[in-house]
């Protein structure tokens, strides 16, 4: 058997009219023939028109390197010539990320010019050395920014654009507060519900307006906006404890730590016997004790940003680590009843049960499930998981319970479980209303659909995990949402202001690049008997992952199906044998005309078990 050829692939591009790329083609030819390659395509882009005006408007890359990488993608190249780096990527950031997926593709790259050949040792070598440098000017870049934006805000600069009606944002969140829709107070504000939302998330983020207190005892005339609050959500949740142990709470933002320790230890059900400490803690996890008086520090003298945390050390010989997750600023509900807690999910350990490993081992002795380690529950664990079970099981959470112990009220219920189940009763509290999606994967046919129901309070990344599980994607790829523009993970689907046929776009695996179409078809009323998120309906098995694309997977699909009378074709052309290896080595038992709603809410449900 001889050596296989390498299939090469040409490109070339000029940025100018008056320039010609066949100087760049002669020279990349004659390479070909030298190195004894099978050459592919020729790619060619060209600009046209006024370069000046085209630039400002070109927002995706060229005709020709699409094509490009679409047949990169089908494995179709082996290797991809250019004339140098700046003909054939626009931007470092482009180079970079077309490298990378060269790289986990197997697929070399050669600039001519610069003498840079990864089919060499010393060529792979700088793949690697391109990352790094990227990587570096990212941090450097990142750096710079954040240390002018600190600098601007320390001099008292108002960052972004001016704000032309000053009494605006005050007229907003009163009539939100109110009860009043986003739509209808746009149309009194003559502004779009974008606009009125953009305004109400400024509002959230900016310090609460100091209050004169002899002004009140006075009864001057003061604005009720500057009597209202701020209302940080914390997400607080036990180190080590799998699945894990958390809870949702509210809190003004001028709540003590003395208090934040006791609303702590109401809601994993600690006693409050044992020594306790807050520890900040930076982007790395590492952190020093706060040294304070925490009858009169206060959460909002801490400065936290969304995301920042800090841990809350309890307990004696059992230690107990909490991470405190500073989530988000929320608009002030005068209908509710500060602090509160608004979700949870599993029951509080014993207090004295071993600590988390202790706490572990019980729940798989509980289970019936092999122990790891000592391969054996002793007597006294025997007795905490008796308590476990009274409580209602290790799934048991009552968030009526822990609210009643916010504001003074009786102990906590014991409610066992019926038919031995375990009782979750925060997922029986409808706290927020349910979201009907329709997910559907474009550019493929037959389609390929899913239909789920998720609660209104979660994420964008919630919704990506959904997503993922959905469709069974390992969710190890990149991916982004747009609604018009790039959307953050941490924004709330609530806040969007979706309203029925509105669509957002989730893009997945930038290299094969899945884009799903999320519909948003209706509210739905909540129904305590199911566990959300929910998969309701579907049609057909999500594509392979890192099979190539959408027209990679068409390609192949008559070939993988399994159903009677379908022909072992491929309807645009010969499966390749690669492709069938592939598929045979990593989806053998796969079947592209399958559904499992099954299944795919047990992926659900575990998702909901990690949290």
């Amino acid at each position: 058997m001889g050596e296989k050829k390498i299939r090469a692939a040409i490109y070339a591009r000029v940025s100018t009219t008056d320039q010609d790329p066949e100087p760049q083609l002669k020279a990349l030819r004659e390479y070909v023939n030298h190195r004894g390659f099978i050459l592919h395509k020729e790619y060619v882009d060209r600009v046209t028109g006024d370069f000046s005006k085209r630039k400002k408007k070109r927002k995706q890359p060229d005709v020709a390197y699409q094509e490009l990488m679409a047949d990169v993608n089908k494995r179709l190249v082996d290797c991809v010539i250019v004339w140098k780096f700046d003909r054939f990527a626009r931007s470092l950031n482009i180079l970079v990320t077309a490298l990378q997926h060269f790289n986990s593709l197997g697929v070399d790259f050669i600039s001519y010019t610069q003498t840079i050949d990864t089919t060499t040792a010393m060529g792979r070598f700088f793949y690697n050395v391109i990352g790094a440098f990227a990587e570096f000017e990212k941090e450097m870049i990142v750096e710079r920014v954040n240390a002018g934006l600190a600098n601007a805000r320390a001099k008292g600069v108002r960052l972004g654009r001016p704000v032309k009606d000053q009494t605006a944002g005050r007229r907003i969140t009163a009539l939100r507060q109110e009860g009043w829709s986003l739509r209808k107070i746009a149309e009194r504000e003559k502004l779009s519900p974008a606009g009125v939302l953009k305004i109400l998330r400024r509002n959230e983020t900016e310090p609460a307006p100091l209050v004169d207190e002899r002004a009140v005892e006075s009864k001057d005339e003061i604005s009720v906006t500057s009597l209202i609050p701020e209302i940080c959500q914390l997400k607080i949740l036990l180190f080590i404890v799998k699945p894990q142990v958390w809870r949702r709470i509210l809190v003004p933002s001028d709540v003590t730590l003395a208090k934040l320790s006791d609303l702590i230890q109401i809601s994993f059900g600690w006693s409050g016997h044992y020594s306790h400490m807050f520890v900040p803690t930076d982007a790395r996890g590492c952190g020093v004790t706060l040294e304070c008086d925490e009858s009169t520090f206060r959460f909002r003298d801490l400065g936290f940003k969304p995301g920042d945390k800090m841990l809350y050390e309890y307990g004696g010989l059992d230690s107990w680590t909490h991470d405190i997750i500073f989530e988000k600023n929320i608009l002030f509900d005068k209908a509710a009843q500060y602090p509160i807690c608004t979700a949870g999910r599993m029951t509080s350990p014993p207090e004295i049960c071993g600590g988390p490993m202790g706490f572990m081992e019980a729940k798989e002795y509980m289970h019936g499930r092999k122990i790891k380690g000592t391969g054996r529950v002793y007597a006294f664990d025997q007795e905490f998981c008796e308590e476990i079970s009274k409580r209602g099981g290790f799934d048991a959470f009552d968030v009526e319970d822990v609210n009643r112990q916010f504001v003074g009220g009786t102990e906590p219920s014991v409610e066992p479980a019926k038919s031995g189940k375990p009782v979750l009763k925060a997922n029986k509290t409808p706290q927020a209303e349910i979201y009907q999606f329709k997910l559907t994967i474009l550019e493929v046919s037959p389609q390929i659909w899913r239909r789920v129901q998720i609660r209104s309070d979660s994420t964008l990344g919630d919704l990506s995990n959904v997503i993922n599980a959905a469709f069974d994607w390992s969710g190890d790829h990149l991916h982004r949402f747009s609604w018009g523009d790039e959307m953050g993970e941490n924004k709330q689907l609530s806040d969007l202001g979706l309203k029925p046929a509105d669509s957002i776009m989730y893009e997945y695996d930038f290299g094969d690049l899945w884009e799903h179409e999320i519909m948003f078809e209706k509210t739905v009323r909540f129904d305590k008997k199911r566990d959300y998120p929910i998969c309701t309906g579907g049609q057909n098995a999500g594509p392979p992952e890192d099979c190539g694309g959408p027209y990679a997977y068409m390609n192949a699909r008559n070939f993988l199906s399994r159903r009677k009378g379908k022909k072992a074709r491929a309807p645009r052309g010969r499966v390749s044998a690669f492709d069938k290896e592939f598929y045979r080595e990593n989806y053998r038992s796969f079947d592209p005309d399958s559904f499992d709603r099954a299944e795919i809410n047990t992926r659900l449900h575990n998702l909901n078990a990690e949290d």
